[in-house]
C-alpha cells in the first residue's frame, strides 16, 4: 500500500473514533461514543453500507447519527471540515 501510496502522491488519514457502528446497530450508542471521545482533530469513521456494499438500514442510521451529533459538535466549539481542508490547514 505505502508503493501505492508514494506512487500516486496520495496522502493517508486514519480515524480516531470508531463508534462501532458496523458490530453495534444503535444511532443512540454511535453518537454517544463519538461525543465522549470527541477531541480537537478527531476523524470520525461512519459507515453508509455494509461489507457487501448493501446499504439496508446503515445509511438512515448514519444520517440520524449525525442529525445528532453535528450540533453538538457545533455547539461546543468545534467545526467540520474535510481531510483536504485539514491537511491544509496541518
Amino acid at each position: 500500500m505505502l508503493e501505492t501510496v508514494k506512487k500516486y502522491n496520495y496522502r493517508t488519514a486514519n480515524g480516531s473514533i470508531f463508534p462501532y457502528d458496523t458490530n453495534i446497530p444503535s444511532s443512540e450508542f454511535a453518537s454517544y461514543h463519538i461525543l465522549a471521545n470527541l477531541r480537537p482533530g478527531a476523524i470520525i469513521v461512519l459507515h453508509d453500507s455494509s461489507r457487501d456494499g448493501k446499504s439496508g438500514d446503515w445509511g438512515e442510521r448514519t444520517n440520524i447519527t449525525l442529525k445528532k451529533i453535528l450540533p453538538e459538535i457545533k455547539k461546543r466549539g468545534y467545526r467540520t471540515v474535510t481531510l483536504s481542508e485539514m491537511f491544509t490547514e496541518g
